[in-house]
């Protein structure tokens, strides 16, 4: 099993995004793509799921393995701004908390 896969199976044994979350591949074949193979998973969340509770579990998975699978965490802030997260160590999980629960 690939990475994304793991961390989509992962992301459905939590019970908040199982609950408050619909979780499919994203379809990366749009005018803007680079021809690059990209796997994408897209989650749209309801107001059960903090940003907190996703990336905690985000970091969890990545702790469980041992496996040097990027993750890259996005979402559009209120005044249309993306707010990109890319690393999920410890110290950069909370400041993506702070920038995304902000935004």
């Amino acid at each position: 099993m690939d990475a994304l896969s793991e961390l989509r199976e992962w992301l459905l044994e939590t019970d908040a995004v199982r609950r408050y979350a619909r979780l499919r591949w994203a379809d990366t074949t749009g005018s803007d793509s680079t021809g690059v193979g990209l796997d994408a998973l897209q989650l749209v969340v309801g107001n059960g799921l903090s940003v907190r509770q996703l990336l905690v579990a985000i970091g969890e998975w990545q702790d469980s393995r041992e496996s040097d699978a990027r993750v890259l965490v996005s979402r559009r802030s209120q005044d249309g701004a993306p707010v990109v997260i890319s690393a999920l160590d410890p110290p950069a999980l909370e400041d993506a908390i702070r920038a995304l629960e902000g935004s």
